[in-house]
């Protein structure tokens, strides 16, 4: 299997591996950036988050991609699909963590929009989902920019049972939208 390297105007992304742990493991290692998570990580959370991401590639053709700034290839966050269990359903749940110094850029819609292409293009996904805390507006304004829509809201037992959005984009939904424009 090849596995893409995306570009956007801005953005490189490209697989997320171990390669990436030094530069990646002040991402998730932060608080403020991981503060709609449980906890922030340690290193050994940033590993497995990497592991699992290989094992989502090998697995189902799709994972996290390092979102790497195409000026000066600084590594941003990551952003990508995994197959999850949200609320007792199997869905293809597209996220986005992009370090807090660079909230507000533009670099999540960047990366989300290039991954929903990919996911219906390339991978033929019937449905995408997002799973976000109903206290994080940025980043349910990123999959409303994207086309989602709120399907449903649940308590996440794996987020401290915190109130949840998740949102939808269907291939049909993103085919009417791409028309559209």
């Amino acid at each position: 299997m090849t596995i893409p390297v995306l570009t956007t105007n801005r953005l490189r992304l490209e697989p997320l591996t171990q390669q990436h742990f030094e530069a990646f493991a002040p991402v998730l290692k932060d608080r403020e950036t991981m503060s709609y998570y449980p906890h922030a990580f340690d290193d050994i959370a940033v590993g497995g988050w990497i592991s699992r991401n290989l094992d989502f590639w090998t697995e189902f053709g799709y994972g996290r991609f390092a979102v790497i700034r195409r000026s000066d290839n600084q590594l941003l966050g990551d952003a990508g699909l995994m197959h999850l269990t949200v609320n007792g359903r199997e869905v293809n749940d597209i996220g986005w963590v992009i370090h807090r110094s660079h909230w507000g850029a533009g670099y999540a819609t960047e990366a989300a929009t290039a991954i929903r292409d990919d996911a219906f293009n390339r991978l033929s996904l019937d449905a995408i989902h997002a799973n976000m805390p109903v206290d994080h507006p940025a980043s349910r304004k990123v999959a409303e920019h994207i086309g989602m829509v709120e399907i449903m809201r649940f308590r996440n037992p794996k987020n401290r049972n915190i109130e949840t959005h998740l949102l939808e984009l269907t291939m049909s939904g993103y085919q009417t939208s791409r028309v559209a424009r």
